[in-house]
């Protein structure tokens, strides 16, 4: 940037230093005489006033020159800036340009946005009703929309105040994944871990329903025996809480020792023995 105003404080700032270093000498002659009983009190308050005085315009000047990012070294020995350059308060990339060459800019007015993807934080909204179960130091696993692929973070900071439509409350989390490519304002989605609880669980393609009913598979012969036909047996089971593929059961009937669970294509089995069912009907 550049204004004649930035030429004026330099000058202003060169002359009250130099001026700094005057009436300091003068203060500190009229101080001794003043304790030799030889100057005048008079003068010597005239001095110190005037010495103050000066000095708070050079310091209230270098305080304007060190918002500019200005070295006062280099100004002190009379080399001015007649431009001055716009520093971004952090790393990254200019994403936006709000003005012309040639343009006057006042103090409020935006000129660049600049976005720092070195360290991007991911935003969360939580509904109301999950707010309580929502603290800091939670893990958080979610994906974006442009991958599949897992991500993870941990809770930094939960917000204070409700978000209207929806009503809901932000939750900041910072990112463990950090070679990850993540644009700022991409669209994520994710699930916090609360609580922790060990249970029983199969893939979901490992339970059907039948009658109203809950089964799984289960085998007491080994697969790696090769055998030529396996013997498969129903076990009643009650469902739980799904969660990535996975299903809870609870056992409703005792699992035989050893006995092995079909983990796959539990739907094809039960049409299988249907099927045969019927057909020994006939």
């Amino acid at each position: 940037m550049s204004h004649p105003n930035f030429i004026n404080i330099q000058t202003a700032y060169v002359k009250a230093y130099h001026q700094n270093e005057y009436l300091a000498k003068q203060f500190e002659r009229q101080e001794k005489l003043s304790e030799a009983e030889i100057g005048s009190g008079k003068e010597l308050q005239r001095i110190k006033a005037e010495y103050l005085s000066n000095k708070s315009d050079m310091n209230g000047y270098a305080a304007q020159l060190k918002q500019l990012d200005l070295s006062l070294q280099r100004i002190q020995n009379g080399n001015l800036y007649d431009r001055i350059p716009v520093r971004s308060p952090i790393k990254g990339s200019v994403e936006a340009i709000d003005i012309q060459l040639g343009q006057f800019v006042e103090a409020q007015t935006s000129m660049f946005k600049i976005v720092n993807s070195e360290h991007v934080h991911a935003d969360f909204m939580v509904f109301e009703k999950d707010v309580m179960h929502v603290k800091t130091g939670q893990k958080i696993e979610f994906t974006v929309s442009t991958s599949d692929e897992p991500l993870k973070a941990e809770i930094i900071s939960v917000g204070k105040r409700f978000e209207e439509a929806p009503r809901a409350v932000h939750v900041h989390a910072e990112i463990e994944e950090k070679d990850f490519h993540l644009v700022a304002g991409m669209y994520i989605k994710g699930k916090i871990f609360t609580q922790s609880k060990q249970l029983k669980a199969l893939p979901e393609s490992a339970v059907i329903t039948e009658d109203g009913k809950e089964y799984i598979f289960i085998t007491m012969q080994n697969p790696e025996l090769e055998n030529d036909e396996f013997e498969f047996q129903l076990l009643e089971v009650k469902s739980g809480k799904k969660e990535g593929g996975w299903i809870a059961i609870e056992l409703l009937e005792e699992m035989p020792d050893g006995a092995l669970v079909v983990q796959n294509d539990a739907y094809y089995l039960i049409a299988e023995m249907l099927k045969r069912e019927t057909e020994h009907s006939h």
